[in-house]
């Protein structure tokens, strides 16, 4: 286990013991379905996608380093186009082999237990499906593929893992990357097997713009995944929180209301119903 850059090693289930006391005492947010992303965006997040029916394919180069690994972290060797996310362009990226793709130069910290997001290991990432995983059966490894002809090229980046607990069971996912600023940033495509584990059921799926976020968490040890599911990066605007004060003629309200709040652009036009 490559864990040089935390403080201490814990066995395996040790740290999920930890890790399980942790997000018994933290409250995700729920996961919210938001507009369509744009190039702009600086508050990302993802939802199920209506648009889009893509899978991880089988072709593609296979990473050098990525077979046969338990906890391997390695830099993408080639970034067709600059990839966008959170309002950014990127043209290094590393992965790891438990399922996380962080974006910038260098090698990202390979966390083979997964946590309640953002976590303060990772820098702008996509946690398609963080948790410990091995490349250990046949024609186990992270791969790369580059479809298409510029400006409209895709990028695919596949994981073909299984889970250490279960690895008699392969399963696949992949991120796509858009080179076309009309299309999403990207889309996370899966195909699970029948497992719970491949489902997700002790991953955490997700994505964190720094450190310490914004993050948004599709699920965390559930197993939500299902056969075919695409989610497509959209763009969640700016969370905020509401305080204030009713009245009625100056004096303080009593009894029941109901509050109506509208996302608009700079232009006042809508984005999304009103909640």
């Amino acid at each position: 286990m490559n864990l040089a850059t935390t403080p201490c090693i814990l066995p395996r289930h040790a740290a999920r013991v930890i890790r399980t006391a942790i997000i018994a005492a933290l409250t995700v947010a729920p996961f919210i379905p938001a507009p369509a992303a744009h190039a702009e965006c600086s508050n990302p997040g993802f939802a199920p996608a209506t648009t889009f029916n893509l899978a991880p394919s089988n072709a593609g180069t296979l990473i050098a380093g990525s077979a046969f690994q338990d906890d391997a972290s390695l830099v993408l060797p080639v970034v067709p186009f600059p990839l966008r996310f959170a309002g950014q362009t990127y043209t290094a990226a590393s992965v790891s082999t438990n399922g996380v793709l962080q974006f910038g130069s260098g090698f990202m910290t390979n966390e083979f237990v997964n946590f309640p997001l953002p976590y303060s290991n990772f820098n702008a990432a996509i946690m398609a499906f963080w948790d410990d995983l091995v490349t250990t059966g046949s024609g186990g490894g992270i791969y790369t593929n580059t479809a298409g002809t510029s400006p409209n090229r895709t990028f695919e980046v596949r994981w073909q893992v299984a889970s250490i607990n279960d690895q008699n069971v392969p399963f696949s996912f992949s991120i796509y990357f858009f080179e076309n600023p009309s299309q999403p940033d990207f889309v996370i495509a899966y195909n699970p097997a029948a497992s719970a584990l491949s489902r997700g059921s002790a991953a955490t799926i997700g994505l964190q713009t720094s450190s310490t976020g914004p993050a948004q968490t599709f699920s965390i040890d559930q197993a939500s995944i299902t056969p075919g599911l695409n989610l497509q990066s959209t763009c969640r605007g700016t969370d905020f929180t509401y305080q204030g004060r009713l009245s009625n003629a100056g004096a303080p309200a009593n009894g029941t209301f109901n509050l109506s709040f509208t996302y608009v652009d700079l232009l006042g036009a809508p984005l999304a119903p009103a909640i």
